[in-house]
């Protein structure tokens, strides 16, 4: 007979967690004989794609877009953003370059982040005399 995997120490499910299985065997004059298998998960970190790099015309166009993430063991995850932040030139002027950094997390508090950028082409004004 086996048991069902018991966590023994750690998180479930999250990197380090420890479980066991305990493993009987009788024989048909009531001795038995037991073996315990232990195993430690190893979780690797979530994953996260940003959208592509933009130049927009205005800073106005800038918008918050849709990451692609992944996390392993079928874990839930969350996603939050800080930005859009000016990194260089002159705040909403031509050249000027924004930033929105994207940050997932998963059930077990691991992180990955990645930063898009983007640049303002602002059109020169015009005058007619």
């Amino acid at each position: 007979t086996t048991t069902e995997p018991v966590l023994v120490s750690g998180t479930a499910d999250c990197l380090g967690a420890q479980y066991e299985i305990t493993y009987t065997v009788s024989d048909d004059c009531g001795q038995s004989a037991s073996c315990v298998q232990r195993w430690t998960l190893v979780v690797p970190a979530p994953t996260i794609e940003c959208p592509a790099d933009l130049v927009v015309d205005c800073f106005d166009d800038i918008a918050e877009g849709t990451p692609v993430t992944t996390t392993s063991c079928e874990q839930g995850s969350t996603v939050a953003t800080v930005g859009p932040t000016l990194v260089s030139g002159a705040e909403g002027c031509d050249q000027a370059v924004y930033e929105i950094v994207y940050t997932v997390t998963d059930d077990c508090g691991k992180t990955a982040s990645c930063t898009q950028t983007f640049t303002l082409d602002v059109a020169a004004p015009t005058i007619s005399c």
